[in-house]
């Protein structure tokens, strides 16, 4: 797994990913692409912009903006998922883990079958509740549920 590989995905199921072969990109972070696809996640631009005025920071930056935008995203039901080059560990953050993001979740860990271990972790952690539960990837793709 390469450092920086990351994925979106929608409250309807599609799994977008980005830097998924260690490529450098305009979009190779999660904010960035937020940015460069705003609209598809409810956002304009002019939004954007003003959480990086709001906290005086640079437009794209890693930072409290960027926390913002992100948190605003999950809880209009994106999932994000960053992969980790140590220890092969998936890490997801959702707002809320209803059986539809469950669903999700599923079919992601299903779509890195012969790519990754059956022992990869994922590590889930719901906002909401403020829970953090780990499965291996064989368990979620062998269930129906988490």
């Amino acid at each position: 797994m390469h450092n920086g590989e990351g994925y979106w995905v929608s409250p309807y199921g599609e799994i977008v990913g980005f830097d998924v072969e260690g490529k450098t990109s305009k979009t190779n972070t999660h904010v960035k692409y937020v940015i460069a696809h705003a609209k598809k996640f409810g956002f304009t631009q002019e939004r954007l912009r003003l959480f990086y005025e709001r906290t005086r920071e640079s437009f794209g930056d890693e930072g409290k903006a960027r926390d913002k935008i992100l948190f605003e995203a999950l809880q209009r039901g994106w999932i994000r998922i960053r992969g980790r080059d140590r220890g092969g560990n998936f890490s997801i953050q959702v707002w809320d883990l209803t059986e539809q993001t469950k669903k999700h979740i599923i079919k992601f860990a299903r779509s890195l079958c012969g790519k990754y271990g059956p022992f990869t972790n994922f590590n889930i952690e719901d906002m909401k509740a403020l829970t953090y539960t780990t499965h291996f990837l064989q368990d979620l793709v062998s269930s129906e549920e988490l």
